[in-house]
């Protein structure tokens, strides 16, 4: 944030604090869950809603249907569905859509049954890059030390398809309370989050998180003054 950025959000806290009964490090620690439904959000494919994990969905089973096609062919290994496919995917880890012309079917060592089912838990695995990111907010969220009122759930709105991998362990969090100065440090342990999530889309999602934290603060506290 440059130092306007800081300035502002600096007095929102202190105005939120007394307005609220809200504490700065609880302040901190709420803004800290929004950003990481904002890392979540930009994960690709962009959202989380139902609309978006079908798409997404429909495309993971392309892409499988394509390794398979490759394997047949010894384009890709044919030992397993999993070792086509992974042989298959690129750097970003997707696979690249490829016609196999010329290539004739050399073997059946992956029957449609196995390639079907290998489909099926590839796609039902679309959400969990987004549902780490999730999971490390809900671990955020038990330390906070104020209780008042009912927060909306991080999960509002978000789609069954990303919602069902949240349990998963794969989201951690680590929270240092000191006033102002309190950090929260968010880990996203899905072994191919770099992959897909570029360090500048990090950076990127974190300053709209600080950006949305800080206009919901101002929000409430409007809505504050209004009732007092």
């Amino acid at each position: 944030m440059d130092k306007a950025s800081v300035r502002e959000f600096k007095r929102a806290l202190r105005e939120y604090e007394k307005k609220t009964g809200v504490s700065i490090e609880d302040g901190v620690i709420e803004m800290a869950q929004s950003t990481c439904r904002r890392l979540a959000h930009t994960v690709p494919p962009f959202g989380l809603s139902s609309a978006v994990g079908k798409k997404f969905m429909e495309s993971i089973g392309k892409q499988v249907d394509y390794a398979w096609a490759g394997s047949k062919r010894d384009v890709y290994p044919s030992s397993s569905m999993e070792a086509a496919h992974q042989a298959a995917r690129n750097n970003r880890g997707t696979v690249r859509m490829r016609k196999f012309r010329g290539k004739k079917v050399t073997n059946e060592n992956i029957s449609v049954a196995s390639k079907e089912i290998y489909k099926r838990k590839a796609m039902k695995r679309a959400g969990i890059a987004k549902a780490a990111y999730l999971a490390a907010a809900q671990k955020i969220k038990a330390l906070q030390s104020n209780k008042k009122g009912k927060p909306a759930s991080i999960l509002s709105g978000v789609a069954k398809w990303v919602k069902e991998d949240v349990k998963g362990k794969l989201g951690a969090s680590d929270t240092k309370r000191d006033g102002m100065s309190t950090t929260v440090s968010v880990t996203n342990m899905v072994d191919y989050i770099q992959k897909i999530h570029s360090g500048a889309q990090v950076d990127k999602a974190l300053e709209q998180g600080r950006k949305n934290g800080t206009k919901r603060m101002r929000h409430i506290l409007d809505g504050t003054k209004r009732t007092i």
